[in-house]
């Protein structure tokens, strides 16, 4: 009996995976929209795309960015999208992807706006909203800016912009389509005054991640590349930017 049950418990044991992966992201729409307790949104389809493919359940944790990233940056086995490859960021991850393309800009209240002609006009003489610790603060503190407000979401900069207590806010050509309508502005309100950088996004798995589960991922990004998934879900979501493509 003994032997038995030693052998059964061996087998469960072989069984059970040793490690269980974490899938983080964070409410940025249109990558990752929240409404309650549904998750959607164009990076999402693609993630789960991913695990459908793979047979992988994990449920989808949406935080802060900058626990999300503290957590993808320190622990093994978190899966973080949608992130922007800097090179910065290069060697703290293991990449799949790009999922996305996007474009990084400044955006003003439209009765306020002034076009910059380049990054150094913007570095004095305003005050520039940017969000905690992610990829658009890291760059402009790389490129020497010293006058930016930080906080912790992008709604609360929008809020500064619209209150007057900062000038300009950092966001990119497929967010601000979707973040203004939650804070009281119409689309047409905010506008871009100055494109600086064009980035891809990807999803970022933590250093000492399984390699398997990597490799797994890889190959289903890149089958759904070949087969036309990837593009109908990026169009479907995104039929601007896929048009231009065009």
């Amino acid at each position: 009996m003994r032997v038995m049950t030693f052998l059964l418990f061996a087998v469960l044991l072989a069984a059970t995976p040793a490690f269980a992966l974490t899938i983080a992201t964070e409410d940025s729409p249109p990558s990752t929209i929240v409404k309650g307790d549904a998750l959607s949104g164009v990076s999402v389809e693609i993630v789960r795309e991913i695990q459908k493919r793979v047979g992988d359940h994990t449920h989808i944790d949406v935080f802060p960015w900058a626990r999300a990233y503290s957590m993808a940056s320190t622990t093994p086995d978190v899966v973080l999208f949608a992130t922007t490859r800097t090179p910065e960021r290069e060697p703290l991850f293991t990449w799949v992807g790009p999922i996305l393309s996007i474009k990084w800009g400044f955006f003003a209240m439209r009765s306020k706006a002034r076009p910059l002609g380049s990054l150094e006009e913007a570095k004095a003489g305003v005050i520039i909203g940017t969000y905690k610790d992610d990829a658009r603060e890291q760059f402009l503190k790389s490129q020497g800016f010293t006058n930016l407000d930080s906080s912790s979401s992008q709604m609360l900069n929008i809020r500064k912009l619209k209150a007057g207590r900062i000038d300009l806010l950092v966001s990119t050509n497929i967010g601000i389509a979707t973040m203004p309508e939650s804070c009281g502005l119409k689309p047409g309100d905010m506008v871009n005054v100055f494109t600086f950088k064009e980035v891809e996004l990807y999803i970022a798995f933590s250093k000492g991640s399984d390699e398997a589960t990597v490799a797994a991922w890889e190959n289903a990004f890149d089958e759904m590349q070949d087969d036309g998934t990837l593009a109908a879900i990026q169009a479907r979501w995104l039929p601007r930017e896929a048009s231009a493509r065009k």
